[in-house]
């Protein structure tokens, strides 16, 4: 994809000589390219109209005008077919109507489903080849059930999922989804043996020792000293194209 014009928050140069580069990239723009490019019809996942999307819905508004399947678990605005993406292949084509589809989003779904892997098979069999693909998944959050909460996921992860699918660009995001965050390494995104390090330098934080508090409301005592190892809440995003 034609790459955006990035903000450098930050560049420096590691022990090895590598030239590394936090860039920032405004999610809406980004994904905007990305929607444009979109062939129909587009097979919304999660479409059911949700608090993280806004009012009216960042790809309901995105989408306006197109061709767009909504799926979710259950009834709601904007969606069209009710169906679990991870059950049969054939009974979900069924109810969306469409063999395959032109292009797929599935933004803050597959920690919710029980087996994420039958999920990412059943949306590369959906996805026409050469279509786009879209895929949001906390890294680091609290458990939120939508039903329920299950999985937390690395871009390595979704690589493993969706290994159909050629990588055009990935990025972090945090809990306002406004802005990105993409670490390159001698020009190119990288999230690999060579930046983890890094990326764990650049997200982490280390809390001092927590005060005596009240930990429950019905007697005092501390919290549970689990960890002085805090990481803000934190998305990992992919843009791809199935081969």
């Amino acid at each position: 994809m034609p790459e955006l014009p990035a903000a450098f928050a930050r560049r420096w140069t590691d022990g090895t000589g590598h030239e590394l580069a936090v860039e920032t990239v405004a999610i809406d723009d980004l994904l905007a390219a990305v929607a444009a490019r979109m062939a129909g019809p587009v097979l919304h996942v999660g479409a059911r109209a949700q608090v993280i999307d806004g009012p009216a819905g960042r790809w309901q508004r995105l989408l306006a005008g197109r061709s767009v399947i909504g799926l979710d678990v259950e009834p709601g605005p904007g969606v069209d077919a009710v169906a679990d993406i991870a059950g049969d292949l054939a009974s979900l084509r069924r109810k969306i109507g469409a063999k395959t589809v032109g292009a797929v989003v599935c933004c803050h779904v597959l920690e919710h489903v029980a087996r994420p892997w039958d999920a990412a098979r059943n949306l590369q069999h959906l996805l026409q080849p050469g279509g786009i693909i879209v895929i949001t998944v906390p890294w680091v959050q609290g458990w939120h059930g939508f039903p329920t909460d299950h999985w937390r996921m690395s871009f390595s992860a979704l690589r493993l999922l969706f290994e159909r699918v050629a990588v055009e660009t990935e990025w972090y995001s945090g809990a306002r989804e406004d802005v990105g965050y993409r670490l390159r390494r001698d020009g190119v995104p990288a999230h690999g043996p060579e930046t983890l390090q890094h990326e764990r330098n650049l997200l982490q934080l280390m809390l001092p020792d927590a005060p005596a508090q009240r930990a429950f409301d019905d007697r005092e005592g501390d919290k549970l000293p689990l960890s002085r190892l805090y990481m803000p809440a934190c998305a990992v995003n992919m843009v791809g194209v199935r081969r």
